[in-house]
């Protein structure tokens, strides 16, 4: 989904302290073991960090991955830039659409992944996209492709163009789980933990 082989590959992630940063710091884990030269880009200070974060963050330090943060100063805007554009694959968790109180992510830092050329890649949902409507709010970010875990938001469908190829998660949620929701979705991983649900390719 990435469009790289992990071997050789450099890849960024842009990460707060959520759901989607601790899924986006597991999935560098793997690239990383698997041959990928890899940097994080913190959005929280790291001594604010949950115990949980932290945990996986250290993991990648004794990995040897290089770990930097984003303040809004210029000096910070130079200093990532060329890092931005010198990866692969940029992957973005820091989206927490269902929080009561979501990170609010200078917008400096969006335009700068907008305007990049590197794809980008996110966990649960698009940055500023709402996940009941798929209305946005102001500097929502476009990405290539989102990873939905467990079910897709249903505004996910409707804001399609900050979406990108949408793939869906299996996280072990159970068939009654999903029945409690009013569907059961659980049969749609029987062949594959992770499959494409938009845009359905021409063959599906």
């Amino acid at each position: 989904a990435l469009g790289l082989s992990a071997q050789g590959g450099q890849v960024g992630a842009v990460i707060s302290d959520s759901l989607s940063g601790s899924v986006a710091l597991a999935t560098v884990r793997h690239l990383v073991n698997s041959g990928a030269v890899a940097q994080i880009i913190l959005l929280v200070p790291e001594d604010k960090l949950s115990s949980h974060t932290a945990r996986q963050m250290q993991i990648l330090k004794n990995m040897q991955v290089a770990v930097c943060s984003w303040t809004s100063d210029s000096a910070s805007r130079s200093r990532i830039t060329p890092l931005i554009e010198s990866c692969h694959n940029i992957i973005c968790g820091f989206s927490d659409p269902l929080s009561s109180a979501p990170l609010v992510v200078d917008p400096g830092l969006i335009d700068l992944l907008n305007d990049a050329s590197t794809p980008l890649h996110t966990i649960e949902a698009p940055y500023g996209v709402h996940p009941e409507t798929g209305a946005h709010y102001p500097q929502p970010l476009f990405c290539s492709s989102t990873l939905s875990l467990g079910a897709p938001l249903t505004g996910l469908y409707h804001g399609s163009e900050y979406t990108g190829r949408h793939y869906l998660c299996d996280i072990s949620f159970t068939p009654a789980m999903y029945l409690s929701c009013g569907a059961n979705l659980a049969s749609l991983f029987s062949e594959q933990p992770v499959l494409q649900i938009f845009p359905v390719k021409a063959e599906d």
